[in-house]
């Protein structure tokens, strides 16, 4: 995270003002496009070239014709929650490149986008990926509500359910996950925010920009675009074992935290499975416990030595062919 955000402050983006900009997707898209990676990057082509449009005819708008941009964008696959949604957030060029007679470019910086414009360009990016998802015949129903799961892999059932935040197996099978909640933090859903759009499930957000000297605030943005799904402060142990998950942001019903299961250790998959537990003594049937993990192979013969056991490595035997060949080479 911290490499590739360097990398990108460094050689990739110039001192230019920055706008970062997020497509979010329909619940049927992003399942979709997380198995069917070459769907993925043919919906994020669609969106670039329609976000790279919008600085084109407006920096021509302005009278700088064949000016040009640029962007980066990073395809994240995890939600608020941990589950599945693949949404793009993109690093945008706040400007164009205009060339010079002499060959040089100058850069030209544009106002910020209005309202307008974000959802005009909202507008735009879900008629072409309807129309993609129309021509390569994925679409279910003329409202783009539904997609051809025809082709869907193996794992669908998981992925559907983590996209929607159900759980996908055992007992509880299609639930939803257990959410810990705060009744008095219910609210109202909010309107689209400033330089955000929604239209028909697709939302598009420009409301966050750098300027072209804060480069240390820049860097930070690019490592919130790179950061993994989940930061380890946010998680905790609930007295039942399960693994609680602080959101960083409460949901509009209260949700604080959302819980899950938590990984059975060996121990007790031997107990369960071969019904051996491993952790009983054998010589006075208490229970065991971890010690510690002795790794330097000095103090282990030592401890050896003083039990009585062997200290010393078991001399390999050598490799023989197995014993049904060896009549096969008997003169």
């Amino acid at each position: 995270m911290i490499e590739r955000a360097a990398h990108l402050i460094d050689h990739v983006l110039p001192r230019v003002p920055v706008r970062q900009w997020v497509l979010s997707l329909p619940f049927e898209l992003r399942y979709r496009l997380a198995w069917d990676h070459e769907l993925c990057r043919a919906v994020l082509a669609v969106y670039t070239r329609a976000l790279l449009g919008f600085h084109r005819k407006r920096a021509k708008a302005s009278g700088h014709r064949g000016g040009r941009t640029g962007t980066v964008t990073v395809i994240q696959r995890f939600g608020g929650a941990l589950n599945l949604n693949v949404h793009f957030h993109t690093l945008a060029v706040d400007g164009v490149f205009v060339r010079e007679p002499d060959g040089s470019l100058r850069f030209v910086a544009t106002k910020a986008p209005t309202n307008g414009e974000v959802e005009a360009l909202l507008g735009l990016i879900r008629k072409r990926v309807l129309r993609l998802l129309a021509r390569r015949g994925l679409l279910c129903d003329e409202a783009g509500e539904g997609l051809d799961e025809s082709e869907a892999p193996t794992l669908h059932a998981l992925y559907a359910a983590s996209v929607r935040q159900r759980i996908a197996m055992g007992r509880r099978a299609g639930a939803t996950v257990l959410r810990l909640a705060d009744a008095s933090a219910v609210t109202a859903a909010p309107p689209p925010g400033r330089r955000q759009a929604r239209l028909g499930s697709f939302d598009l957000h420009a409301n966050t920009s750098v300027g072209a000297k804060n480069r240390p605030k820049l860097e930070r943005l690019c490592r919130y675009l790179l950061r993994p799904p989940v930061a380890e402060d946010r998680l905790s142990l609930a007295p039942d074992g399960s693994v609680l998950l602080r959101l960083k942001t409460p949901w509009r019903d209260g949700t604080r935290n959302v819980a899950g299961s938590y990984n059975r250790t060996w121990a007790e998959l031997m107990r369960r499975g071969l019904d051996i537990d491993v952790l009983e003594c054998p010589d006075c049937g208490g229970r065991l416990r971890f010690v510690a993990v002795i790794m330097l192979s000095s103090a282990i013969r030592r401890i050896l030595r003083h039990l009585g056991l062997p200290s010393d490595p078991v001399e390999l035997a050598p490799a023989r062919a197995p014993p049904e060949l060896d009549d096969a080479w008997a003169c």
